[in-house]
């Protein structure tokens, strides 16, 4: 890849404000730093410093000064609940905390992210089950239950 086209991507990542901390992190820790995403996965807090003047992290024993904003995403993660809320991850070492007890988040996972989730409008139109009570009627009067056919 040619070297403009190296500085839009990583213009484009150090700007992202549609990842999500995670994603946007090991993006930047992929493409500016060329870590492998084995390596970013397994990535723990104890390889982490944040002050308010800096984030550092270790990167194969070598401490790495994350600008802004490429120090956002870090500090946005370390102060956030991410992925905490379960009595499995109470002081998970992973930053990249998986979803197992123990386990960090699989590499395939960090390189194939979701796609983005679609929105709850509140409308029920499209799906029918929605619609039903836990009585299973549709909420428009009563209804009969279909009968057996005899045999």
């Amino acid at each position: 890849m040619p070297i403009t086209e190296q500085n839009a991507v990583i213009e484009k990542v150090a700007h992202q404000q549609t990842l999500d901390p995670r994603d946007r992190l090991a993006a930047i820790l992929a493409i500016v730093f060329a870590q492998r995403m084995e390596d970013v996965a397994a990535l723990t807090w104890d390889r982490v410093t944040i002050t308010a003047e800096a984030a550092t992290i270790t990167l194969a024993d070598t401490p790495i000064k994350l600008p802004p904003p490429l120090d956002e995403p870090l500090r946005a993660l370390a102060a956030s609940n991410y992925n905490k809320q379960t009595a499995a991850h109470p002081k998970s070492p992973w930053i990249f905390r998986g979803y197992r007890p123990g386990l960090h988040l699989a590499p395939t996972h960090l390189r194939n992210p979701p796609a983005p989730r679609a929105r709850h409008t509140g409308r029920t139109e499209s799906n029918p089950r929605a619609q039903l009570n836990i009585n299973g009627s549709n909420n428009e009067g009563p209804t009969t239950r279909p009968q057996r056919l005899a045999r």
